[in-house]
């Protein structure tokens, strides 16, 4: 089984939906799919051992559009099992799933998200636009794939997608998240967001320094993407304090390794999105990495992890997090078997041979013709 995944971009500012695909290839190649990606512009940082087609763009910039990527899939689209589009409103998926069709091959959509009555409603208008002008028809024509159970479900009214083919895979954890020691209780914090206001950053901060109003001793430190400047500057000019006292440190984007290499000493992981996620990437890698997490339920692998105890749901407010904070810094029996939980859950579910067996089951399922435009 040959697939191909378009991806408008995999820039290290993408976040989530870079480890996510990432990750999958891995599960692919482990259940012996032999997969490859197109993309936009070139990945920032390089993914050397990624089978992929680099693509330069063209005008309109805005749309992440690509001539030469839709003549490429126009002609090459028929040599796949089937073509993966990730994400919606920009113009690579629209070739995806025209090329897909147009070939007699399955085109399946991965939303990210992107179809959640939450995420539409950002910059609403634009997107009912995109929508009329030939989204809604190739959302329709490709089958669904979502990351939890409740992503589908919030997505349905959205796609309409109450009589199309649609699936659940959950996003895999890559193995070297797995090969932390056991759990170690700490009074640290780690927030590893993009610096966004859907991502709560500027609540946990809030947080933080009502702990250390408070006298409550821990230290915090923060890596992520700045993805909205003005954010940052508010979230740099709140959390100044905390910096110059010297307990939070800031270290901006880092490589997985150095994302690990950070979570290693244990402690806290917060996920205090405001903003309703389809999945929460990094809530499965410090799960498997043995971190207590204390996550809000707007990432909808929250509900499901916390139903089987695996992490401390919270919402994402500055009082609540203070709350759930305090709690655990002071607990360290809880933050071990938070973390004990975690980890097995992430062993159960997100493993790259438990999550490519279900890629294949699902593809294999639908390797019918794709659908008409």
């Amino acid at each position: 089984m040959r697939v191909l995944h378009v991806i408008p971009s995999l820039d290290s500012t993408q976040g989530g939906i870079r480890s996510a695909l990432v990750s999958a290839l891995g599960a692919m190649a482990a259940a012996g799919i032999q997969a490859e990606c197109a993309v936009v512009g070139q990945p920032q940082p390089p993914l050397p051992d990624m089978a992929i087609h680099v693509f330069a763009p063209t005008a309109p910039r805005l749309t992440r559009a690509s001539r030469e990527l839709r003549r490429w899939l126009a002609s090459h689209a028929g040599d796949y099992t089937a073509v993966i589009a990730h994400t919606l409103w920009l113009s690579p998926t629209r070739y995806a799933i025209d090329a897909a069709v147009a070939a007699g091959v399955p085109a399946w959509l991965v939303p990210h998200g992107m179809l959640d009555p939450d995420a539409v409603a950002h910059h609403r208008w634009r997107k009912r636009l995109r929508w009329v002008q030939g989204e809604a028809r190739r959302v329709r024509a490709a089958r669904l794939l979502f990351s939890t159970q409740a992503d589908a479900a919030r997505s349905s009214a959205t796609a309409r997608r109450s009589t199309l083919p649609s699936g659940v895979v959950p996003n895999p954890v890559e193995p070297a998240w797995y090969q932390a020691a056991d759990p170690r209780p700490a009074r640290r914090v780690l927030c590893l967001n993009r610096w966004h206001p859907r991502k709560g950053v500027l609540e946990l901060v809030q947080a933080l320094l009502a702990l250390h109003g408070q006298g409550v001793d821990f230290t915090a430190e923060f890596a992520g993407a700045v993805s909205d400047d003005a954010y940052a500057r508010q979230v740099r000019q709140l959390a100044a304090p905390l910096i110059q006292a010297g307990v939070l440190r800031v270290h901006g984007i880092l490589s997985p390794a150095q994302l690990r290499e950070l979570a290693a000493p244990g402690g806290i992981l917060v996920h205090p999105a405001t903003g309703f996620e389809n999945f929460g990437m990094v809530i499965a890698e410090a799960a498997a990495a043995g971190l207590a997490v204390l996550a809000s339920p707007r990432a909808l692998l929250t509900p499901e992890m916390a139903q089987a105890g695996a992490v401390e749901a919270c919402e994402p407010t500055a009082s609540a997090l203070a709350q759930g904070l305090r709690e655990l810094l002071s607990d360290a029996p809880r933050q071990v078997a938070l973390g004990r939980a975690g980890k097995v859950y992430a062993q159960q579910h997100f493993t790259l041979p438990q999550v490519g067996r279900q890629w294949l089951e699902v593809l294999g399922t639908h390797a019918a013709a794709g659908a008409k435009l």
